[in-house]
């Protein structure tokens, strides 16, 4: 049990260097070399307490020719865990197949092109992965109907919000599988994406992109062990909080950082907190589709949707 628990613990650390170590090379924000807190320090406990310095603030040093910089880091969610890991997988296992439907329905319709179908999945009531055609055909309906009862002009985006209490409010009264497994959708018609077949992204995200709520709770968490006395700053010039989404868990994924859901952020009441967190940068990262967003300083390199 013992040694089990202690290569989880390996695990965990070589994720979080390696996850480090991707993110500056995908970004270029910084020219530097990863270590753990214990392999910067030169010590495996501290002196004081006998903690293991790899359980302490921050998480990894990146070591630069000109400063030391502390990186905390966190994964991006926005699943509801009281149902635990297993439920989490399955409604990842469930949104790719409703993702991977889409790809081979293509093939064989041309319905719908240059459309953009979001949708955010109840995690309450998870998807069952034996019925993601049936979902995903519905979910497609449901766009071609929207489009038939006022044609979407290019650059146009609808929200379908999520289920409130009259029936007469809720989109998806007369979708069956909409009804019971979308908190929301959202549609759009991008520019430049005419002649592309649609697109349905299988992210944690809801109708309005990446929750802000979930950013939040993630920042004010990290900034209460920013400002815990275990944390260690000694010879570190500055700190850094990134805010990552991997697939890693498997519900770490974010709405695309496209220039209208990066501003839409920097915007947003977590950017406020940013600003008032002590970080020198709070940064989201897409570590799937790529882009990032700096939430207190503001830099940011969208991406096309």
């Amino acid at each position: 049990m013992t040694s089990n628990r202690n290569r989880r613990k390996e695990d965990d650390k070589h994720f979080e260097v390696s996850t480090a170590c991707d993110f500056l090379t995908a970004t270029k924000l910084l020219d530097a070399k990863i270590k753990t807190l214990a392999e910067f320090v030169g010590s495996e406990r501290e002196p004081t307490t006998n903690m293991l310095y790899d359980k302490i603030f921050p998480d990894v040093v990146a070591v630069s020719s000109a400063k030391n910089i502390g990186i905390e880091l966190t994964a991006y969610s926005n699943v509801d865990h009281k149902n635990g890991k297993e439920d989490e997988n399955a409604l990842w296992k469930s949104q790719l197949q409703v993702h991977e439907y889409v790809i081979d329905w293509n093939l064989s319709h041309c319905f719908l092109r240059g459309f953009h179908i979001f949708w955010g999945p109840n995690t309450r009531d998870v998807l069952s992965t034996n019925i993601t055609s049936d979902f995903a055909e519905e979910l497609l309906d449901f766009a071609r109907a929207e489009d038939k009862k006022f044609a979407f002009k290019i650059g146009d985006e609808r929200k379908y919000p999520e289920y409130r209490a009259s029936p007469d409010s809720n989109p998806f009264t007369a979708w069956k599988l909409l009804k019971r497994y979308a908190k929301s959708v959202t549609i759009r018609r991008p520019e430049g994406w005419q002649q592309n077949p649609v697109c349905v992204y299988a992210n944690y995200v809801t109708s309005s992109g990446t929750s802000v709520d979930s950013l939040g709770k993630k920042v004010e968490e990290k900034i209460k062990k920013f400002k815990n006395k275990e944390a260690y700053k000694k010879n570190i010039d500055e700190f850094w909080l990134l805010i990552h989404a991997t697939r890693n868990p498997s519900g770490s994924a974010i709405a695309p950082l496209s220039e209208f859901e990066t501003n839409r952020l920097l915007n947003s009441s977590v950017a406020k907190q940013a600003q008032q967190s002590g970080f020198s940068r709070v940064v989201l990262w897409d570590g799937i589709d790529g882009g990032y967003v700096d939430l207190k300083t503001g830099e940011n390199c969208p991406v096309q949707v």
